[in-house]
């Protein structure tokens, strides 16, 4: 990313370069006012303060379309003021068409490349038109349409290639720091004799290992038929005071006991653990469990906020 930033940059101040240097005589000679020259100036200082930038906004989209309007800007301007240096200012639109490409998205190479091909066409045409600039027309656009959407089609892939691959990083990255948790909690499991510790441990865990908002683990002590949670970080207090104090048999943990499998419930369910609007529930997943003497029994309980995708359980 900070190598692509330098190429826009430099692209920037090629063409800057350019258009002062087409400006620069006729300025001596006193036949300019002092628009295009401010406009140059905020120019420059635009492309000088982009040189620090490091963060990723800089990438957005809709910063890089205000700068592109920006060159645009500039271009008209030095179309309006240097209308004699027409030969010069088609190498300035190819610049400019350059760095529309550059952006990392073929519609936006394209639309950059109409818009300049538009401006440059119309003021080619207005007036009496020679045959120089009819063939720069005929021949220049086709050129620079081929290279708008090799170069913005090149870059789209390189970004999207990018994109993919941190994706990937960060999905193996997130699965090793899950693994690595469940293992630790594994090699505690034996060694740890309270049943809420142990719970809370495995909450967190699938907390962590699912990027969910928070998880909890309900189960039922065969003395007592009423729920015992362990909840994870996060989880609001209120609502897990209305989770336990509701009736065991009938919430979601104890149908699921009794399908002895995964149940999703949606907030479309109707499910009254769901009904809370402070909440913002979109879906709970409910994965029940038994101790192997079958006396404890409970469900984790992975809660998930709106919006949410839902996916197959």
């Amino acid at each position: 990313m900070l190598r692509h930033k330098r190429i826009l940059i430099a692209i920037r101040f090629v063409f800057l370069i350019l258009i002062t240097a087409i400006a620069f005589p006729v300025m001596l000679k006193g036949e300019m006012g002092p628009i295009l020259p401010i406009i140059l100036s905020a120019y420059f200082l635009t492309n000088l303060a982009m040189i620090p930038e490091k963060r990723q906004a800089f990438f957005k989209q809709r910063i890089q379309a205000c700068l592109l309007l920006f060159d645009i800007c500039v271009l008209v301007l030095s179309m309006v003021y240097l209308d004699a240096y027409r030969q010069e200012l088609f190498l300035a639109m190819f610049l400019v068409v350059l760095l529309a490409s550059a952006g990392q998205r073929l519609a936006v190479s394209v639309g950059g490349f109409i818009a300049v091909a538009a401006v440059y066409a119309w003021f080619s045409t207005n007036g009496s038109p020679d045959l120089a600039s009819i063939g720069r027309l005929t021949t220049g656009l086709p050129v620079l349409l081929v290279v708008a959407i090799y170069v913005g089609y090149v870059s789209e892939a390189v970004a999207r290639e990018q994109r993919d691959r941190q994706e990937a990083e960060d999905r193996l990255t997130k699965e090793l720091r899950g693994m690595s948790r469940f293992q630790a909690l594994a090699s505690n499991v034996m060694a740890e004799v309270d049943t809420g510790r142990l719970f809370f441990a495995i909450a967190e865990a699938a907390r962590e290992f699912l990027g969910c908002p928070y998880t909890a683990v309900f189960w039922i002590d065969p003395q007592q038929p009423k729920f015992e949670a362990a909840l994870s970080t996060g989880f609001p207090e209120k609502l897990a005071a209305r989770w336990k104090s509701s009736d065991p048999e009938s919430s979601p943990v104890g149908r699921a006991g009794k399908a002895n499998r995964v149940l999703r419930f949606t907030s479309s369910s109707g499910e009254e653990w769901l009904n809370d609007p402070e909440a913002g529930i979109e879906e709970i997943l409910v994965s029940p469990f038994t101790d192997r003497a079958g006396g404890l029994q409970g469900s984790l309980v992975v809660v998930w906020g709106r919006p949410h995708q839902h996916v197959p359980a």
